[in-house]
């Protein structure tokens, strides 16, 4: 303000206090003056907006509502096949309509009284004459003789049209308001005008006072005040970061414009062993960067400095004595008022010891995925190594059994042929605990026969149960669903696991199966027992690997201790959890529960019937197998169940076999010489049209978590695993090929 009167002083060559005043409450007045007018516009506007908004948003919409439903109703009304519900549905509706229609706020979107009074009578017509007729219509549509029902569609017809000429009277009303509103909103747009006139006459004033005081400012007296004052403050700011770059663990360079260094902090020097002199005019790079420094990385800070932007990368620097170590550099322009750059302050951290770390933890990782590989690829070789002979071993066995023994023989064929059993059991089992502690067991959600499943499950112990005079029986309630949703492979594996337990652990009594509905979509499970039960102590670690309930335990009836560890897992991952529990007369009660939901049985597909569901049709197989003795096995249980075969050995034969005879299924062993069983898939699925090539299925020796659905994904259609049982080759030959009698099986 002093500057202001010292300057309208010097202007007038005398006290001109007065004027300045006078100038000041001129502006005031003009201010005032203004924001009246803009009150009184803006509440104009106000008005009017709301006017607009009360005629636009009015409800006009109900009466043409009540036209709708009306028609909809003498539509329905008029339809040669009445649907009553929706008749009384409509009518419902329309009851609603009127009733909108004639409460006391539609008048401002009828327009007037005259309107709304027009919409009560038609509202008393519809509710004291037609609405009940139309109920007792809907009611009783026989008491109404097709001329009644004309005359009642005409009532309608009548109302519609009178609510029609309602709300066209009530939409000229919209209109003729929405018009006076927009004719009021053009007045505030004028006054506006007007308004906008006034203010910039006053910002007029505002800028000649403003341009009086700018032209007789002390300017040069002022700029030299800044420029020190700037000065010092600059210089307190570089004495601070001076300090603290000084002090700070982190190198920091200064360089120009150019790259070329000009300051260094102490941490430099003692991490690089190079002082501000040996580095002064030197690009830091030259000195500093060495053979394992990243030449990519070297061409990416090049390319940002001369854009003249700022980087952070991680790059490995030498010291003066030629020790490598890893700094993230962080390097950013600082630029003068006029924008060019001036400097680049570049901070180096040290990060030798993280990169070492994370080296190690590479390290650590990559051995131990090799171990993991080296694990799987052993634990495939010795799979498939083993279970070859044992499908001999089982096969031969059991080929043998079928024919004329002495008591002696038949002795040593069973024990040969349990013993292969049990080395199969040992193994499934531990490839299934080294799958399931991988965490590569992946669930398959479908449909499933649970009273077959638990059936099939009981009927593999029937025999073993028969020999030591156990009562082996199974239940499953009635409020269980016939078809559920789960995986019936694992479900099966923990029933075979449980139950092979209980019989092998009773000597003389019974074991149960017993299935209920546990809700929730959940079923439960209880595999009883009379044997010889599990000491307390043992309990609470039973479902750990490796766990026998006590060593005598282990050396009378032999096991490894993971099948109730692999349940455990099993179960789990099925949605459940499963405890022990005491069982009869001292014995053993394992109870769990799994996620099955219900779902509806669907009927099975069955290709290929004659018309004789009890008499399997002869299938033309070619087996692939180039071990002699497991041909011999394979072709004795395909004669079994009554199918002509031809053997071939190696991939190449089954190609030309294939090519001159129309097979219907080629059982598909993987190892083979020459082409292997895949590679031979892939030519039959890419060389042959789909209306001659043959369904093939897997059998072999790969058993681990996975392969079947790497064999499926190749182009097969199914898939057994050695050694290969009766049952299950019966089984998956029905299901690829759909036979009927096979399906019943």
């Amino acid at each position: 303000m002093t500057t202001v009167r010292s300057l309208l002083r010097r202007l007038a060559g005398r006290p001109s206090s007065g004027v300045m005043y006078a100038l000041l409450g001129v502006l005031l007045l003009s201010t005032v003056v203004l924001s009246r007018m803009v009150w009184q516009q803006t509440s104009t506007l106000e008005t009017s907006v709301e006017l607009t908004g009360e005629t636009v948003n009015a409800n006009v919409r109900t009466a043409g509502q009540t036209q709708r439903e009306l028609l909809r109703l003498e539509t329905a009304l008029l339809a040669d096949e009445l649907d009553l519900e929706q008749v009384e549905l409509l009518r419902s509706f329309v009851t609603q309509r009127m009733g909108e229609m004639v409460l006391p706020y539609h008048r401002a979107a009828l327009g007037t009284d005259d309107l709304l009074a027009q919409a009560e009578v038609i509202e008393s017509t519809w509710s004291t004459d037609v609405e009940p007729a139309v109920a007792a219509f809907a009611s009783d549509p026989g008491m109404f003789t097709p001329a009644a029902r004309r005359l009642l569609v005409e009532d309608i017809a009548g109302l519609e049209l009178a609510v029609n000429t309602l709300a066209a009277d009530a939409e000229i009303h919209r209109r003729t308001n929405a018009g006076r509103a927009n004719a009021a909103a053009v007045d505030v747009l004028d006054g506006t005008r007007v308004l906008l006139v006034g203010l910039i006459a006053m910002l007029t004033g505002f800028v000649v006072v403003a341009a009086l005081v700018v032209f007789t400012w002390r300017r040069m007296a002022r700029q030299r005040e800044h420029d020190l004052s700037e000065q010092m403050t600059l210089a307190t700011e570089v004495r601070t970061l001076s300090q603290v770059a000084s002090s700070t663990d982190n190198m920091v360079i200064v360089t120009d414009a150019a790259g070329r260094t000009e300051w260094v902090n102490d941490a430099f020097t003692r991490t690089t062993g190079y002082t501000l002199d040996d580095v002064l005019g030197i690009v830091p790079g030259d000195v500093l960067q060495g053979p394992d420094t990243d030449p990519a990385t070297i061409a990416t800070m090049r390319e940002a400095l001369a854009a003249g932007e700022g980087f952070n990368v991680e790059i490995v620097n030498y010291t003066v004595e030629g020790y490598p170590y890893w700094v993230e550099l962080d390097v950013q322009p600082v630029r003068g008022e006029d924008g060019r750059i001036e400097h680049f302050i570049a901070v180096q951290s040290d990060i030798t010891e993280r990169r070492e770390m994370e080296e190690r933890l590479v390290a650590a990782r990559d051995a131990a995925e090799e171990l993991a590989h080296e694990k799987a690829m052993f634990l495939a070789s010795m799979s498939h190594e083993i279970r070859t002979p044992l499908n001999a071993v089982i096969g031969l066995s059991g080929m043998l059994l079928d024919t004329d023994l002495d008591d002696q023989q038949r002795q040593y064929a069973m024990t040969a042929r349990r013993s292969g059993s049990l080395l199969l059991e040992l193994i499934n089992n531990i490839l299934s605990f080294s799958a399931l502690e991988a965490g590569k067991v992946e669930l398959e959600r479908r449909p499933a026969d649970l009273r077959a499943l638990v059936a099939e499950t009981c009927e593999l112990f029937t025999e073993q149960a028969v020999g030591k005079g156990i009562d082996l029986a199974w239940t499953v309630d009635d409020d269980v669903a016939d078809q559920v949703r789960t995986d019936p492979t694992r479900l099966r594996q923990v029933l075979v696991n449980l139950l092979g337990n209980a019989v092998k652990f009773t000597d003389a009594g019974t074991v149960r199966v017993e299935v209920t509905a546990a809700g929730g979509g959940e079923v439960g499970f209880r595999v009883v027992d009379s044997g010889v039960g599990v000491p307390d102590e043992v309990r609470a670690r039973l479902f750990q690997p490796f766990t026998q309930a006590d060593s005598s335990t282990s050396r009378t009836h032999g096991g490894t201790g993971l099948g109730l560890a692999i349940s455990r897992h099993l179960v789990e991952l099925l949605g459940g959890t499963v405890r022990i529990e005491d069982g009869v007369d001292g014995g053993t009660c394992f109870c769990f529960t799994v996620e099955a939901p219900a779902v509806q049985a669907a009927a099975t597909r069955r290709i290929g019937d004659s018309g004789d569901a009890t008499t399997p049709p002869e299938v033309r197989i070619l087996l692939a197998e180039d071990d002699a003795v497991n041909q011999i096995v394979a072709v004795h249980m395909l004669g079994q169940l009554g199918h002509a075969v031809d053997v071939v050995a190696d991939g190449h034969a089954v190609l030309e076999a294939i090519a001159a005879t129309a097979y219907d299924l080629v059982l598909m062993d993987i190892h083979m010489p020459g082409l292997d069983g895949v590679a031979t898939t892939q030519r039959i699925r890419t060389g042959m049209p789909p209306s001659a090539q043959p369904r093939i299925i897997a059998m072999t020796a790969n058993a681990l978590e996975g392969d079947r659905e790497r064999f499926l994904a190749s182009g097969m259609d199914g898939y057994v695993s050695k050694p290969v049982s009766l049952q299950a080759l019966r089984k998956e030959l029905a299901r690829v090929l759909a036979l009927p009698s096979l399906t019943e099986a």
